[in-house]
């Protein structure tokens, strides 16, 4: 017999034949090549199968699902065309009505077509999530079946783990998360969890990715999962699925770490230092990396740092990871006493090999910052990795990876420690950074203003250097109408000007315009407001003093100042007496 759908069906309506196809359908003796990739699904198969599962017979009413699960299963370009003639037809929903009533009374003649029913339902929903939110807006007593057979002791196990698919297939779709967490189907499958996580461990697969759909957009969710306990079931499927629950708790912990209670941070803190012990003995290099990627997540989380005990173990791996060059800047970041001080050399050389690595650039880029600083002692260490330090971090600030340029950036700010080290700055990077400022990209733009500030306040002598570049004064003031973070740099690089009491300097700073900026700033309630104001008097005053009048009236006030100043005195014109006039009489 040809192997044709179409005929296929229609020797299953034909009674000579009906019991042998529908045995050949249940061997499995037809495959999904019997449903070609452009087949049609069209109003007449809708009548044929809901005929066939109208006829009473198990055996028929099995052959007819397993075919009608085919026709959906295989991703194609005619899948979800498919689909939408099974709802339209009604067909779907013809299926649910029947298939409920098995899902709760579990007869044992009925739990092989009650499976079969769950494997369409399953291939329905995987196929479309529009036809899947019309499932779970309108079919509440079918959702609220799965939820049934998932909190029953005595349900089939073939019926729990497709309840479980079910669900998780649901949580695939982004939009649909949160209708899982109003009807609190996340309590479900944690309280499933915490029965089930010692027992059929296959269907706690299901249950932890679809957990993890749920809650990765969601704080509240991971804290309600955090406070019921859902740490203890995780440490028991650990060892089973260690990829999965690694990547389930890296996302847990939530923004607010605050709201956690004692009890849950030891949890954390077991759940942790299991992760930290699994690390040390796998060899699987991409298991380590998802250790080491959650660990990176817990190592921002102070109550788990303290106790991490990884330093040594991370500061002398043969090789650096992304996950590893994270953990150690969280670990930097935070800990700021004398817990890396011994490690220092070792790390710097580390931190060194890893920025010619373009993938791990970025996160020694990260430790490196953090370790610039800390304190003149780490700052110190970092000038002195070599010559070639302050070159390779101009370099990188060149990436077309922008947190890698401003990071290295970042860098450089942190490592104006001193006379020497400003000058090697604007020996190799002068040029770079007016080109940087230039090109008004936000973020690179502050932080080479940062650095040209801390130069400016920790290297006077430097300021020559930099005041000879042309475009200098001009875009410090177009700074005072950018960020509050540029407005900040700019402020104290103008105080830095005025105060350095060269009338030059402060005529050059007018005639580009920096009275109207500073004004504008006031108008716009920049939080530098005052800064503004204070440096608009002192420039309105030496205006008025210097600029603002008669050069004449200048010279002669500035005449009057010096008398005042030598205590000379001024002489007086003798005045002659007038004579008398007599009047005749």
């Amino acid at each position: 017999m040809d192997f044709d759908f179409d005929t296929i069906i229609e020797s299953l309506h034909d009674q000579k034949s009906q019991k042998q196809i529908a045995e050949n359908i249940l061997d499995a003796q037809y495959t999904a090549d019997i449903v070609p990739s452009d087949f049609n699904f069209t109003k007449d198969h809708i009548g044929y199968f809901m005929t066939l599962l109208k006829t009473g017979s198990v055996q028929v009413e099995r052959a007819a699902m397993i075919l009608l699960t085919l026709v959906v299963h295989i991703p194609c370009g005619f899948q979800s065309s498919r689909i939408d003639m099974i709802v339209s037809g009604g067909l779907l929903q013809f299926i649910i009505d029947q298939a409920v009533p098995l899902f709760h009374v579990q007869k044992e003649k009925s739990l092989d077509l009650g499976i079969l029913f769950l494997k369409f339902i399953h291939a329905v929903i995987k196929g479309s999530e529009s036809v899947t939110r019309k499932i779970i807006n309108s079919e509440e007593p079918l959702f609220n079946s799965l939820v049934v057979i998932l909190e029953s002791s005595s349900s089939n196990l073939t019926f729990v783990e497709y309840s479980c698919r079910i669900i998780k297939a649901i949580s695939e779709y982004q939009s649909l998360r949160a209708f899982l967490r109003k009807t609190d189907t996340d309590t479900t499958l944690l309280e499933f969890l915490k029965t089930e996580s010692g027992k059929i461990e296959s269907n706690c697969f299901y249950v932890v990715k679809a957990l993890t759909n749920m809650m990765v957009h969601s704080d509240e969710s991971k804290l309600d999962l955090l406070k019921n306990g859902i740490v203890e079931p995780l440490i028991v499927l650990l060892p089973l699925y260690p990829s999965l629950v690694v990547q389930f708790f890296a996302h847990l912990l939530p923004q607010n770490e605050l709201e956690l209670d004692d009890r849950v941070n030891e949890q954390i803190l077991q759940m942790v230092n299991l992760i930290k012990t699994m690390l040390k003995e796998t060899k699987e290099q991409s298991l380590i990396d998802e250790y080491l990627y959650a660990i990176s997540k817990y190592s921002k989380y102070s109550k788990v740092l303290q106790h991490l005990d990884l330093f040594d173990w991370l500061v002398n791996l043969p090789t650096q990871s992304e996950q590893s060059l994270c953990v150690l800047a969280n670990m930097t970041f935070h800990d700021k006493n004398e817990l890396f001080k011994k490690h220092y050399k070792n790390l710097v050389s580390t931190l060194w090999k890893s920025l010619n690595d373009d993938s791990l650039a970025g996160n020694a880029l990260a430790v490196l910052v953090n370790l610039a600083f800390h304190d003149k002692e780490s700052q110190k260490i970092c000038v002195d990795v070599g010559p070639d330090l302050f070159p390779h971090l101009f370099k990188l600030s060149e990436h077309t990876n922008e947190i890698i340029a401003k990071t290295s950036l970042e860098c450089i700010r942190n490592l104006c420690i001193d006379d020497q080290a400003c000058t090697t700055i604007l020996q190799v990077g002068l040029e770079r950074m007016f080109e940087t400022i230039k090109e008004r990209k936000p973020d690179l733009r502050i932080e080479t203003m940062q650095i040209v500030r801390n130069i400016f306040l920790i290297s006077p002598d430097c300021f020559d250097k930099v005041f000879r570049q042309a475009c200098f004064i001009p875009e410090i003031v177009s700074s005072l109408s950018q960020s509050a973070d540029l407005q900040k740099c700019a402020l104290d690089i103008i105080e830095f000007l005025v105060d350095k009491k060269q009338d030059n300097l402060k005529i050059l700073l007018l005639d580009c315009g920096i009275q109207s900026a500073l004004l504008e700033m006031t108008a716009k309630n920049s939080p530098y407001t005052k800064t503004a104001c204070k440096l608009f008097v002192n420039l309105k005053k030496f205006r008025l003093k210097f600029l603002d009048c008669d050069i004449w009236k200048t010279v002669l006030r500035q005449w009057d100042d010096d008398d005042k100043k030598y205590g000379r005195k001024k002489a007086k014109a003798a005045v002659k007496p007038k004579k008398k006039i007599k009047k005749k009489k």
